[in-house]
């Protein structure tokens, strides 16, 4: 599935605080939320999802933390079970450090300056190219693929012109080589109230991967983020994060029907 939704369900306490969320990232993969204390909800808000949000071709799923007993046990009730676990490495700052430096020959770009359609070449080529093809005719619009250089780069260019509601993208890790042709790019969304370092996305482009470039920009986000009282820095479920220092090892469970 490659269709995605912005809705966010929130239900909220009487004094305005927010207690459980309901997040859809594709419209059939559904992350649930719920305050300690308001278990209560969990049965109307899995009802809510079953009726409410789609199930193309039976693909619906439940993605709960492990601490989430009870939606875990009211999509049981309802037929849903346990098929699969994602995992994630996160650092944990206040424990371990990642001491990667710099590659001769590469800099940080000043993320206050940077060139969108640099950023947009480096993301299609990290992410896209081996499958959607190069990056070209980005500035000609194409409205017949859900996906193309053209609207990658119009999404970097409006996230640079007007950045969505808390993003951090001063704390974003941009590397460029000795031509300043950007090749490595880390974002960050940076939750002080939760001392939560989160990363996302990650790429390099091909040709420099395996030159410790990426290890370098996390080295960079996590001695950042440590001196600003940050405790965990979020990485991925791929065993990279764990071959470079990553220690701390968190689970989703994936309910289906």
């Amino acid at each position: 599935m490659n269709c995605r939704s912005n809705v966010t369900v929130q239900y909220l306490h009487s004094y305005g605080a927010i207690i459980i969320i309901i997040i859809p990232g594709p419209v059939t993969n559904i992350h649930f939320v719920l305050r300690p204390g308001y278990e209560e909800l969990a049965d109307e808000m899995i009802a809510y999802a079953i009726d409410v949000f789609p199930d193309v071709n039976n693909e619906k799923e439940f993605a709960f933390s492990e601490g989430q007993k009870a939606l875990m046990e009211a999509s049981e009730k309802r037929g849903y079970k346990l098929c699969r676990k994602e995992r994630e490495y996160r650092l944990d700052m206040t424990v371990s450090v990642l001491n990667y430096e710099l590659p001769q020959g590469f800099h940080f770009v000043d993320p206050s300056e940077v060139d969108p359609l640099k950023l947009a070449r480096c993301t299609w080529k990290g992410f896209n190219e081996w499958e959607l093809g190069p990056f070209e005719n980005w500035d000609v619009p194409d409205e017949k693929t859900d996906w193309n250089p053209h609207k990658s780069y119009t999404g970097v260019l409006s996230n640079v012109i007007a950045p969505p509601p808390h993003s951090t993208y001063e704390y974003n890790m941009i590397i460029a080589n000795e031509d300043g042709e950007y090749v490595c790019f880390s974002g960050m969304w940076w939750v002080p109230e939760n001392k939560l370092a989160y990363m996302e996305p990650l790429c390099t482009i091909p040709e420099y991967r395996h030159r410790g470039l990426a290890a370098a920009a996390l080295s960079e986000h996590g001695r950042r983020f440590k001196e600003m009282g940050g405790r965990f820095l979020t990485g991925g479920g791929n065993e990279f994060y764990k071959k470079i220092g990553y220690d701390v090892e968190v689970y989703t469970l994936i309910y289906m029907r």
